[in-house]
């Protein structure tokens, strides 16, 4: 059996567009996602912890597919979270998890709804501020949005990844 480090963990930002806004998809922490662990309460951003022999790239693509079901999708490192109070609202003093974050672009016609993990549903990212994400994953989600804005002034052809078949110019912009 392959051990997981403690300290390190990567975490998804997958963002879709449909219904005419930008969305997240979130897992609901109250579900149990693997036989017999229920994980902390709130709503967080795909992620887990890495294996000791595990490239971290390789973890986030396991991760995704393991917990939301997701596969086959680009996935760009954006950023590090260190922060030693990441788990201040878990009040886990002496512990540290150092994240790794991701973002990837999904059309949605590609990903039924019913192929997604228990517990892993979309969420309009003009709600987030209103539910309970744990830890910092709000922090998270608007830093990966803030990468999209600058990816984007670089080159938009990585808006076609995002967007359904048929689009308006108003999607677009």
């Amino acid at each position: 059996m392959q051990e997981l480090n403690q300290h390190i963990s990567v975490d998804c930002v997958i963002l879709s567009f449909f219904n005419s806004e930008l969305h997240v998809l979130l897992i609901d922490r109250n579900t149990t996602w693997k036989e017999g662990e229920k994980i902390k309460s709130g709503f967080s951003l795909i992620g887990y912890h890495v294996y000791e022999n595990e490239e971290i790239d390789e973890a986030s693509y396991r991760i995704l597919k393991d917990i939301a079901g997701i596969k086959d999708i680009a996935l760009h490192q954006f950023g590090v979270f260190a922060s030693p109070l990441r788990l201040e609202k878990l009040k886990e003093k002496g512990h540290r998890v150092i994240t790794v974050a991701y973002y990837g672009l999904v059309n949605p016609d590609k990903i039924p709804r019913q192929s997604l993990g228990k517990g892993v549903s979309w969420f309009p990212l003009k709600d987030l501020e209103k539910m309970d994400l744990v830890l910092d994953h709000e922090k998270i989600i608007k830093s990966a949005r803030r990468k999209l804005k600058e990816e984007l002034f670089m080159g938009p052809e990585i808006l076609f990844d995002l967007l359904p078949v048929k689009f308006t110019t108003g999607m677009l912009q």
